[in-house]
């Protein structure tokens, strides 16, 4: 089941960012840095926000969301597939799966969970980036039906440039 975060699943939501930035295996493929991005006040914001959203399976909390119209600066260098702006935008941010529930299917249901709601919100477009090292984040997203529009170095966190793969899907 995927819902919006209730304020119990915060400190869940920051044991997954934990687990996955500890893990040497897992944290190749992203831009993350443990301490730095994502943290507890991550989840914190986007909870206030309603904007973060949680997978449960059996009372556990197993994977993550944030989905909002925030697209970074970066995204304006880019040639999307469709002209769209502000609420007509819903971005993909942040997507983890707890380790020990990967390659179970859940970012597919995270990503159809996410279109589903983008088109109960009126959005015409999904956007999303991932890091260029993630083959496997890009191939699920190029499997569901993204296009990748093109890459772009994205300043992280102002501490460092990515290279980050983005992708786009017409609604």
């Amino acid at each position: 089941m995927i819902r919006k975060a209730a304020a119990e699943d915060i400190s869940f939501v920051e044991e997954i960012y934990n687990e996955i930035t500890s893990n040497e295996e897992i944290i190749k493929f992203t831009q993350w840095m443990k301490g730095l991005y994502p943290t507890v006040l991550t989840a914190q914001k986007s909870f206030e926000e309603g904007t973060l959203f949680v997978s449960e399976d059996d009372g556990v909390i197993t994977g993550a969301v944030i989905l909002n119209h925030e697209q970074p600066e970066e995204y304006k260098k880019l040639k999307w597939n469709i002209e769209a702006e502000g609420e007509k935008v819903l971005v993909i941010h942040t997507l983890c799966i707890k380790p020990s529930f990967s390659k179970m299917g859940l970012g597919q249901k995270f990503i159809i969970f996410a279109e589903n709601y983008a088109k109960e919100l009126g959005c015409t477009t999904i956007r999303l980036d991932t890091n260029d090292k993630n083959i496997p984040g890009a191939n699920l997203y190029k499997k569901m039906g993204y296009n990748h529009v093109g890459n772009a170095d994205f300043n992280f966190q102002g501490l460092k440039y990515q290279n980050l793969k983005c992708f786009d899907k017409i609604l």
